[in-house]
């Protein structure tokens, strides 16, 4: 790998490294969020900037390369890339770091824009449609976002009307809004819904354990109709204090031969020692 290093101390690739390192993440590629902001965070370092065309020609190869339904992770990569160029050109006004690397930025918007239709049509056939609701899903959220200009995503969504124009079963299922992307929870609301579902276990345990309570004491009932325990709120009618009720043997009046043993030898050492006892 080359030796030199960039104005903020990273190694600087040159583009033969950055191309063979880029189409190895594109062929490892998975449905994974964070592996798909792997891929985006390669592309965007500020030491690969030189090299967003030779990246961009790699995201090509790869759409050529594959099935038409895997295509569509190679979208959410491209998505990912756009998507971070524009939060960047935004926040730019805020600080110098992020302007020096915006021509980068710019580059990768660019570059994705000028092919956005010819990208889409190889992610949406006109032979296979599989991948069309994601794709509208996607094109929404560019739109709302702005991170393509109003005249390119006027040309896509043309293009996905064709499409569903062209496929009638395609053109049955409903059109795509905001509200169809998936809910983002934060981590306190993660954290509060598991302690609501923690004690809604609980309670329901709970109500078990009296069930099964109240059952074992209408058998008792039954039984035994002299048998009346103490309330529940003393704790005293459980399930182990019935099962312990039922294995105490019943008393009898059969002679007890061990008690006998003792008293004869009792009787033997009191008259031997002359009464002292």
């Amino acid at each position: 790998m080359s030796d030199a290093q960039n104005s903020d101390g990273e190694e600087q690739l040159d583009g033969f490294e950055c191309r063979a390192q880029f189409k190895l993440l594109l062929s490892t590629l998975t449905p994974s969020s964070q592996v798909v902001k792997g891929v985006a965070q390669f592309a965007l370092k500020p030491s690969n900037k030189e090299h967003a065309a030779i990246m961009y020609g790699c995201v090509r190869e790869r759409l050529d390369s594959i099935p038409t339904r895997s295509r569509l992770l190679i979208l959410y990569v491209l998505d990912a890339i756009c998507q971070q160029c524009v939060r960047t050109q935004e926040a730019g006004t805020t600080g110098i770091a992020v302007v020096r690397n915006s021509s980068s930025n710019l580059g990768w918007l660019e570059l994705v824009g000028r092919d956005l239709v010819g990208i889409v049509g190889m992610v949406v056939p006109q032979s296979d449609t599989a991948n069309l609701i994601a794709i509208k899903r996607v094109v929404v959220v560019w739109r709302s976002k702005r991170v393509f200009g109003a005249d390119v995503l006027d040309r896509v969504e043309l293009y996905l009307a064709t499409v569903e124009t062209s496929n009638p079963a395609a053109a049955t299922l409903a059109r795509p809004t905001l509200t169809d992307r998936p809910v983002v929870f934060s981590r306190q609301e993660i954290m509060r819904k598991i302690e609501e579902e923690r004690d809604q276990h609980k309670k329901s345990r709970e109500s078990k354990w009296y069930r099964q309570q109240n059952q074992h004491y209408q058998a008792h009932q039954e039984k035994d109709q002299s048998f009346k325990p103490v309330s529940l709120d003393e704790s005293v009618l459980s399930v182990e204090f019935a099962d312990a009720w039922d294995k105490i043997p019943g008393l009898t009046m059969e002679p007890c031969r061990e008690w006998d043993l003792i008293s004869n030898d009792l009787l033997r050492f009191d008259a031997e020692h002359e009464g002292y006892i």
